[in-house]
């Protein structure tokens, strides 16, 4: 696998060892757990992993190799192993050699035209087979604790993305469960039915709107300024913040709807109208507004409520 690099040759061993059951469990659809076979100084006969416990029939006599390379791996250095398999007191039927070395056109060579057989000094025969691990794009098969352990900095990353992910569906539950407590079905049909056109609003139907804005800007600026931090344990701030960042678009439509109603408009006892503004700019404004409200609209249904508009 691109980018990912073992210390040592006892870890490559242990990573081969699931590398070689997923293999298996790939060709088979048995599953086969795999151990290393002696240590070093001791009499190997050119095998490194064998099956931990007894297999019978065609699972019997699947064996593997890890090579540990920095250099190229060429053909004789294969050769050179299955040679030693010669004295092997046990039957085999298929040798897997592992390498972390780069593919090398003299195994290329004898292995990809058609199946290779050794043919041991009894006249049993194993089929013979070369995997690199620079081919490896998934390791998900390799227990999570295993990864950690071999490969720390890489899967510390990969644990930081997973933690990303499981803090944004977190936050888009929050957005479905507390959203609807502030902006309920009414206010987005009211956003919907309204006539924009007639140059005004009412207090009452623009309120829920303002409030929830006001208490989404109280609650980013609060996140942004290590001195604001108490703002966010005011009312329901907390759970505002709870619902970012997967309601960042949805909030970003509110502001912009709020901000183009309230920049416009004068108060005059529970209406909130365009009066004072000359007559020729209102489309312009009400424009605006409808446009607006139909964008807030529009990801309510779609974030919120999961009402897809095509």
């Amino acid at each position: 696998m691109k980018g990912l690099k073992v210390e040592n040759w006892q870890q490559w061993e242990e990573l081969t060892c699931y590398l070689l059951q997923h293999f298996i469990k790939q060709q088979t659809n048995n599953v086969i757990e795999f151990q290393t076979y002696g240590t070093r100084g001791q009499s190997q006969y050119g095998i490194d992993l064998v099956p931990r416990y007894p297999q019978v029939g065609n699972l019997a006599g699947i064996v593997g190799q890890s090579k540990l390379k920095e250099t190229n791996l060429s053909w004789n250095d294969v050769y050179a192993e299955l040679k030693k398999t010669d004295h092997y007191p046990n039957i085999i039927r298929c040798y897997i050699l592992f390498t972390t070395a780069n593919h090398h056109t003299t195994i290329q060579d004898k292995l990809n035209h058609e199946p290779y057989y050794y043919t041991r000094p009894n006249g049993e025969k194993f089929r013979v087979l070369v995997k690199y691990f620079s081919d490896y794009e998934d390791l998900s098969f390799v227990p999570q604790n295993v990864l950690s352990r071999l490969f720390p900095a890489a899967f510390s990353l990969f644990k930081a993305g997973q933690d990303s992910r499981e803090a944004y569906l977190e936050s888009i539950r929050a957005m479905k469960e507390f959203i609807p407590r502030w902006l309920n079905t009414n206010s987005i049909t009211w956003l919907d039915t309204w006539d924009f056109s007639c140059g005004y609003v009412k207090e009452s139907d623009f309120r829920c709107f303002y409030d929830l804005w006001f208490e989404y800007d109280k609650t980013v600026t609060a996140l942004k300024h290590e001195g604001l931090t108490s703002w966010v344990t005011e009312g329901e701030r907390i759970y505002i913040s709870k619902c970012l960042p997967a309601a960042n678009e949805f909030f970003e439509a509110l502001t912009n709807f709020q901000m183009a109603v309230s920049e416009s408009i004068i108060g005059r006892d529970d209406i909130l109208t365009l009066e004072g503004i000359p007559a020729n700019e209102w489309p312009r404004i009400t424009n605006n507004w409808s446009s607006n409200a139909a964008q807030l609209s529009y990801l309510y249904k779609k974030d919120i409520l999961g009402q897809y508009q095509y």
